[in-house]
């Protein structure tokens, strides 16, 4: 939050990890392996002002948020930090719930 005050650069970076989490390059925005989205197009996608991409997304080169690779790929730095553990949990839910199943009940006599 102290990174980004202004509530609009604040919702261009959860916007960026939207479009990260929605890209087919894990952890990248972009829509070719080598060809990024220009700012003009972010704030298209974000209904924002292209003024607000590029110095928002100053600001996260900045703080280390992003890097700005060739031809305007946005990579997100720490992408795993991002996500979110439900499908690690999910998994181990569905192995309880299988032993659980397989396993016999201890009954008292």
């Amino acid at each position: 939050m102290e990174e980004f005050p202004d509530p609009a650069e604040r919702w261009i970076w959860v916007g960026f990890l939207l479009l990260a989490g929605d890209s087919p390059f894990e952890g990248k925005i972009a829509f070719t392996p080598t060809e990024g989205y220009s700012d003009r197009q972010l704030a298209s996608a974000l209904k924002v002002e292209p003024r607000l991409i590029t110095s928002a997304k100053a600001k996260m080169v900045k703080y280390e948020k992003i890097i700005v690779l060739e031809n305007d790929v946005i990579r997100i730095v720490n992408w795993k930090v991002y996500q979110s553990d439900w499908d690690k949990k999910k998994a181990l839910r569905k192995i309880k719930a299988y032993r659980e199943r397989i396993t016999p009940s201890k009954t008292l006599l």
